[in-house]
């Protein structure tokens, strides 16, 4: 009697641990996952603790035709979306909103009359602006915005790009100083590297002036060095017109791979760039 009551005992806790067994297979295999992602073996143990979603960046616009004050912008912006975290997305959208918000109010404020009214009465103050998602991970997006303003009067529009770089999970706008581990190291080295790409670059020409101008503004500043961008190769610095060539040159663009940068960013810099790189798909379950 007493065997039989061991037998049934053990056969019970086998047939427990199978099931339980088969149970965590099943949710496995047809569960709903957020996420999965398909990367080389280096990545995968560097994303591994890392809760991945990549955020939809969508294109939003804000238009306004003012006749009273003579002045129109029409801006466009991104507007993000995070599924799991709509908190994290209303914060990043916040400050997208501030910075366009900042944009326009300068705009507005910096419309002037410096001639006669009655010699200006057919022009227009314009602001235009677009944007291109430079990197968007699951943790830090970083965004060009081209802006273009003209002011009635003036003989040409005025052309910039910003980069405005956020870390979600910091809660935090990123400033040139916040991608490095040292600025002491990173401005001469951006100086050296910025300057020897523009110097040899093709169609390159500089007269004595030209290059003066070339290299006053690629001293090793934070101010030369303000809009900087990351994308999934590394980095992209950006100089605006008149910063290191004539206006009529428009905006100077130099790329910087990641090799080249030698473990000069700060790590999670580093994450962004390879969790942007990495191929991450959205997951559903099977029907």
């Amino acid at each position: 009697m007493k065997s039989n009551v061991v037998w049934a005992l053990a056969f019970g806790v086998t047939l427990l641990v199978l099931l339980t067994g088969v149970f965590l297979l099943f949710r496995t295999q047809f569960g709903k996952t957020p996420h999965v992602i398909e990367t080389d073996q280096s990545e995968a143990s560097f994303l591994a603790d890392k809760f991945i979603e990549v955020p939809l960046v969508t294109d939003s616009e804000r238009q306004e035709t003012n006749p009273g004050n003579r002045y129109a912008y029409n801006v466009h912006f991104p507007t993000i979306a995070i599924m799991s975290h709509p908190d994290l997305a209303k914060e990043a959208n916040a400050v997208v909103t501030t910075f366009v918000e900042d944009i326009i109010v300068n705009f507005t404020k910096n419309i002037s009359e410096p001639f006669d009214n009655t010699a200006l009465a057919g022009l227009t103050s314009d602001l235009s602006m677009r944007f291109t998602a430079q990197l968007v991970s699951p943790t830090i997006i970083s965004i060009r915005f081209d802006i273009s303003e003209y002011y009635a009067g003036a003989a040409h529009p005025n052309s910039r790009i910003r980069v405005l770089n956020y870390d979600m999970e910091e809660h935090r706008i990123l400033a040139t100083s916040d991608l490095f581990a040292s600025s002491t190291d990173a401005l001469p080295f951006l100086s050296d590297f910025t300057r020897t790409q523009l110097e040899h670059a093709p169609n390159a020409s500089f007269d004595e002036s030209r290059h003066e101008l070339l290299l006053l503004g690629t001293e090793p500043t934070i101010e030369n060095f303000a809009n900087i961008a990351l994308n999934e190769s590394g980095l992209v610095v950006f100089f605006n017109p008149y910063q290191i060539a004539p206006y009529a040159r428009g905006s100077q663009t130099v790329p910087i791979p990641l090799e080249a940068l030698n473990q000069l960013l700060i790590p999670r810099i580093e994450e962004a760039i390879r969790l942007g790189k990495a191929n991450i798909t959205e997951a559903t379950p099977e029907k």
